[in-house]
C-alpha cells in the first residue's frame, strides 16, 4: 500500500489533495455503489459533506463493517474544521482505489478483524465461556501493553503509568491505541450484539450510566484482550504476554 507521504507527494503533482474516506455498510451513503475511477459527491456546498482523512491513523469508524477508499478531492467545502484538523470536508471526490479496512487496525489488522467478526456473531454460550475464563493476569498484561505503547509513541503523555485495563482509546502519537480504533469498534459491536441477544437484560445502570452487566463486561474484556493479543506489534508484547492475552480466546476459538 502507498504511504501517506507518497500520497501527498502525488497530490502536489496532480493538483488535488489525496486522502482516505470510510463508508459504513450499514448506513445510506454516497459511496454505496463506489468503484475506482468514479466521482462521488454533489459539488453542492452544503452538508452532508464527505469527510476525507489526511492519514489512515486519524480515521474514525463509527459503524463497522464498511469500506475504505483512497480518494482525490475534487472540490473542498467552504466550511472547514479548525486549522490543524486531521480531516478535510469535501463536496466531491474521485475514487482512486479501495484499501483493505483491516489496514487501520495496524500491521496485524486482518487478525484483529477476525476478532471483530467473532464479537459480531457471538452466542450466549460463547459469551459465558469467555466470561468464565477471563483472567486477572490478562487484565494486567493488557494495561502493561498500553503503557509500553504510550511510552513509545508519546513519552510525555499524562496517561502513562496508569491502570489501562478497561481503556478503549487514548489519543497519542496520532493514533488511538496499539491497534488503532479497534477497541472502540469492538465495544460498539459487542454492545450491539448484547442488545440483539438479551436486550436491556445485558446492561445495568451504574451511577446513572448504562454499562454491561457483569457477564457481558467480562466477555467484552476477553475480546479486548484478544484484539491486543493478535494485533499489537512485537515491541509492545512479548510472546509470553501475547499467550496470556490470547489464552481465554484461544480456549473457545474452536467453538466460535
Amino acid at each position: 500500500m502507498k504511504s501517506v507521504l507518497s500520497l501527498f507527494k502525488r497530490s502536489n503533482q496532480d493538483g488535488g489533495e489525496l486522502g482516505f474516506a470510510y463508508a459504513s455498510a450499514e448506513e445510506p451513503s454516497q459511496f454505496a455503489d463506489a468503484t475506482a475511477g468514479l466521482t462521488v459527491g454533489t459539488f453542492t456546498d452544503k452538508p452532508p459533506w464527505i469527510v476525507v482523512d489526511r492519514s489512515l491513523s486519524s480515521i474514525i469508524i463509527a459503524r463497522w463493517p464498511g469500506k475504505l477508499w483512497e480518494v482525490q478531492i475534487l472540490r473542498r467545502a467552504s466550511e472547514q474544521p479548525r486549522p490543524g484538523a486531521s480531516y478535510v470536508r469535501a463536496t466531491a471526490v474521485r475514487i482512486l482505489s479501495e484499501i483493505p479496512t483491516a489496514t487501520v487496525f495496524g500491521v496485524n489488522g486482518r487478525a484483529v478483524e477476525k476478532v471483530l467478526w467473532t464479537a459480531a456473531r457471538l452466542t450466549l454460550e460463547q459469551r459465558d465461556l469467555l466470561a468464565e475464563q477471563k483472567s486477572q493476569a490478562a487484565d494486567e498484561v493488557f494495561s502493561v501493553a498500553w503503557n509500553r505503547w504510550l511510552a513509545k509513541v508519546e513519552p510525555s503523555s499524562p496517561h502513562r503509568d496508569q491502570d489501562h485495563r478497561d481503556t478503549l482509546a487514548v489519543f497519542a502519537g496520532n493514533s488511538r491505541s496499539p491497534v488503532g480504533p479497534a477497541f472502540t469498534v469492538l465495544s460498539s459491536i459487542t454492545n450491539k450484539r448484547a442488545k440483539d441477544l438479551e436486550g436491556d437484560a445485558a446492561f445495568v445502570v451504574d451511577e446513572d450510566e448504562q454499562v454491561f452487566a457483569p457477564t457481558w463486561a467480562a466477555a467484552s474484556s476477553a475480546l479486548m484482550h484478544a484484539c491486543m493479543g493478535v494485533g499489537a506489534s512485537s515491541d509492545i508484547l512479548s510472546s509470553d504476554e501475547r499467550s496470556i492475552l490470547l489464552a481465554c480466546y484461544s480456549s473457545v476459538e474452536t467453538g466460535l
